[in-house]
């Protein structure tokens, strides 16, 4: 029986160390009480906006998260059916079934960001119609959306779903806590550890709302939008330690995630 070379066995040694560190690398964000964590410890997600990024070419994307990453942003915001005037990038379509090669960017995204221990915001939108057409306008077109996209990223721990952005503004994006609450179990079945948000806009959050999104949605954080005003960065402490007073006495605590960010001009 014949021996390999000292040199070939250590070399595919080596092949396999870097494969198992490759495969073990991999972040997992998490929730304790008000804090968000990554692998365990203690995290802030500081990031930006990357609304339409399934459009944009694997090259960009490579380097665009090389230089956040460098810069020390740990979190991107990216929308699963972006859709605006001529442009469609949804990885879902309006009835919330696959839709190709965007569900499978979606997926090498992910899988980009978790190789750099960013994490992943993954938002869902039944659309006001304003610059495309209203999307998932039927709860089994939302939850069937749902069902696809945790069905795709379930392997992925460096994620989570906000079920609809601006749920509460009564246009085309409204969808009630009912329907939240019925989304999140059908998320919930698929992928248990999955972390769950909606958010909220249109002015400060009240008591009731977020007891609705606490009781009934039972949303894992919130994620309310502030209002756009001059005075608005300086009230966002206050705000806050008001919510965190609000939730004490639900008996519920959880992070307040600021995910939408100021455009310029703002």
């Amino acid at each position: 029986m014949s021996r390999q070379p000292f040199s070939m066995r250590w070399t595919r040694w080596i092949a396999v160390v870097v494969l198992m560190a490759a495969t073990a690398r991999a972040a997992e964000l998490g929730v304790t009480g008000d804090r968000f964590t990554i692998d365990g410890k203690p995290a802030f997600l500081f990031g930006i906006s990357y609304y339409g990024a399934l459009g944009a070419s694997r090259e960009f994307i490579t380097r665009d998260l090389d230089d956040l990453r460098k810069l020390g942003f740990n979190w991107i915001r990216v929308w699963a059916n972006w859709s605006a005037f001529d442009n469609d990038v949804s990885a879902v379509d309006s009835e919330g079934r696959a839709r190709r090669p965007y569900l499978d960017t979606l997926v090498w995204l992910a899988g980009e960001c978790d190789r750099r221990c960013m994490i992943v915001d993954v938002t869902l939108s039944r659309g006001n119609g304003a610059v495309g057409p209203p999307r998932l306008q039927s709860l089994e077109a939302h939850r069937r959306a749902v069902e696809t996209l945790v069905s795709a990223l379930k392997s992925r721990r460096n994620w989570y779903l906000d079920l609809a952005n601006e749920r509460n503004v009564k246009d085309k994006r409204f969808v009630s806590f009912e329907e939240l609450k019925e989304l999140r179990e059908v998320a919930k079945r698929i992928d248990y550890r999955l972390l769950i948000t909606a958010s909220h806009a249109g002015g400060e959050m009240g008591l009731e709302d977020l007891r609705s999104y606490l009781t009934t949605a039972r949303v894992d954080f919130i994620s309310p939008h502030r209002p756009r005003h001059r005075q608005s960065p300086t009230q966002t402490e206050e705000v806050t330690r008001k919510l965190l007073t609000w939730m004490k006495e639900i008996s519920r605590v959880v992070p307040v995630h600021y995910q939408e960010i100021f455009r310029r001009g703002y």
